[in-house]
């Protein structure tokens, strides 16, 4: 199971991102696609910065979208971007859970040392849901740079477990599991004969995205972000819903949220709508899903990495010019 199923849980506490990887972790992953990989020595899922410098050094920062634990490292878009543009390093930060709040604190954090030419930050629907609950706005309220959060506080039976979960794989992919179960339940109980619309996002209902604040939240976060950098840019992953008599968004207010969001702050939104709607429009295949889920469902698959790796490679060009 370690060496072609799941590893057992790497990830170690943290004060401030809750969760991170120790340097050289190795993760398997099979829930979705399959891939083995190792950390970098800062914890990345990534290579070794190159030596000497890159002439463009791109810092990704993102969630389970930029991880990519799907595919192999090889095939994910921050790889494929780097082919595609000669002289390019997409440093990749994507770590699974991270939200954007994460990502302005790793940046305040990492950033100077890394001094990007670019940041690009990966987005959803999802992160629209994070950003409104009431935890965040007081967090969004500070710097988390100047003000660190206080050490996580863990009880013995969560460390007699965290123990066990690092030591077995059987254990980690069990309770993987039916965490998946479980949030999948919360978010729409099973009724039956109830109609599956594959593509549908689940994670951003109408009421959250009418959340009047949300404007502003979203504006000062960017505030945070591009204090970091140059040069940033917004890449945009959909839901796409494959399915429809006419392949649609499957999360479309919360599309345009992200697009009136970069209207008003003049920034660049690459939104990956188009490309996947096209490219499956020429090849009728999904470009998420995977034989072992479902296809048309959860993280991109390599087809989908592919064509978001050559249209971000497109966008850092410009972006330096």
């Amino acid at each position: 199971m370690r060496r072609w199923l799941l590893s057992p849980s790497v990830a170690v506490p943290h004060a401030r991102y809750e969760w991170v990887l120790p340097p050289f972790a190795r993760v398997v992953h099979s829930t979705e696609g399959w891939s083995s990989t190792r950390a970098n020595s800062m914890g990345l899922l990534d290579d070794e910065l190159r030596v000497p410098r890159a002439p463009v050094r791109a810092l990704l920062l993102g969630d389970s979208y930029a991880e990519a634990l799907q595919v192999a490292r090889r095939d994910n878009f921050s790889s494929v971007a780097e082919r595609r543009m000669p002289g390019l390093e997409v440093v990749n930060a994507g770590l699974s859970g991270r939200e954007p709040l994460d990502y302005a604190d790793w940046l305040e954090e990492f950033g100077p040392a890394l001094a990007p030419d670019v940041v690009v930050v990966q987005v959803n629907a999802g992160d629209l849901v994070e950003l409104a609950r009431p935890a965040n706005l007081a967090r969004l309220a500070r710097s988390r740079a100047a003000e660190p959060a206080p050490a996580r506080s863990e009880g013995p039976p969560a460390r007699m477990a965290r123990r066990f979960l690092r030591g077995s794989a059987l254990a980690t992919a069990a309770w993987q599991r039916v965490r998946l179960v479980a949030i999948e339940w919360r978010r729409q109980p099973p009724t039956p004969f109830r109609a599956h619309r594959s593509g549908r996002a689940r994670l951003a209902p109408d009421g959250e995205l009418a959340d009047p604040r949300l404007a502003a939240i979203l504006d000062s976060l960017h505030v945070r972000l591009a204090a970091g950098s140059p040069r940033l840019l917004y890449l945009y992953l959909p839901a796409v819903d494959y399915f429809a008599p006419a392949p649609g968004y499957g999360d479309e207010r919360a599309a345009k949220v992200w697009h009136d969001f970069a209207a008003r702050n003049h920034v660049t939104l690459l939104d990956m709508f188009e490309p996947f709607r096209a490219e499956f429009r020429r090849t009728g295949r999904p470009l998420h899903g995977f034989s072992n889920s479902v296809l048309g469902t959860g993280h991109m698959n390599a087809a989908g990495h592919r064509l978001t790796g050559e249209r971000l490679a497109r966008a850092i060009a410009e972006a330096m010019r």
